[in-house]
């Protein structure tokens, strides 16, 4: 390898499952990245999957100078503020090779718009239209915060909306009950990357009593895979 090809490389990382449909899903997304991106790429996972953050850096850093770094997050939660800046903060102390942390794509100024232009491809005009946009559950007090933010500048002709976190879905339905099924039209939008086991159990749940028309895992859609393509070698 020659020194303009040690210079830099980019790292992905996402939560990592034990699911096969998130392993496929994840296995795809890397590979569209990979076509479109010059630069070596590499993935990790905070957690059930391999390699681990370390795993990835410690072999890394033996061909690279310097590595960018991308975590695959939604939210500002612990793994994001805690878990992987303590862990470069680590590789760092540790190793030669300068890791520069990317900020994560924003809910707010990236995604929103494009979830925006797809959900006005669901609205029904002679129903009520309900959105839900659910997540999973974190620790941290500003992720509630977070989620209401984000569905408040979602479609702002939808008059009903719902925030689900992964466990409250039971809860969720008891409100839905009050509303006419025959009236309705629920556009599920569930805040996951990958159509792991917390993506699938949320709809799962909800579908018992209604009829869905469910947005599929957000790596699927080909203007988010260019938005972090733009982010990426910007």
């Amino acid at each position: 390898m020659n020194e303009s090809e040690k210079r830099s490389a980019l790292i992905i990382c996402a939560h990592g499952s034990t699911d096969n449909d998130y392993n496929k899903d994840f296995s795809i997304f890397f590979s569209k990245l990979k076509a479109k991106i010059k630069k070596k790429i590499f993935y990790c996972f905070v957690e059930k999957s391999e390699p681990s953050i370390q795993q990835c850096i410690d072999l890394v850093s033996k061909n690279f100078l310097s590595i960018d770094f991308l975590p695959l997050f939604l939210f500002n939660g612990y793994h994001v503020s805690k878990d992987i800046r303590n862990e470069l903060k680590i590789a760092e102390k540790n190793g030669n090779t300068k890791i520069n942390l990317i900020e994560k794509v924003s809910l707010f100024n990236d995604i929103s718009s494009i979830i925006n232009e797809e959900i006005k491809k669901k609205l029904k005009s002679d129903k009520e239209n309900i959105i839900i946009v659910s997540c999973s559950n974190s620790s941290e007090n500003n992720l509630k915060i977070e989620l209401n933010k984000y569905i408040e500048k979602l479609c702002p002709s939808i008059d009903i909306k719902f925030s689900c976190f992964s466990g409250d879905e039971e809860l969720l339905l008891t409100n839905l009950d009050k509303f006419d099924k025959n009236n309705i039209n629920i556009i599920v939008h569930s805040l996951f990357f990958f159509g792991g086991y917390l993506y699938k159990k949320n709809i799962k749940i909800l579908k018992t009593k209604h009829k869905l028309d469910v947005f599929l895992p957000l790596s699927y859609y080909e203007k988010i895979i260019n938005l972090m393509v733009q982010k990426l070698i910007a």
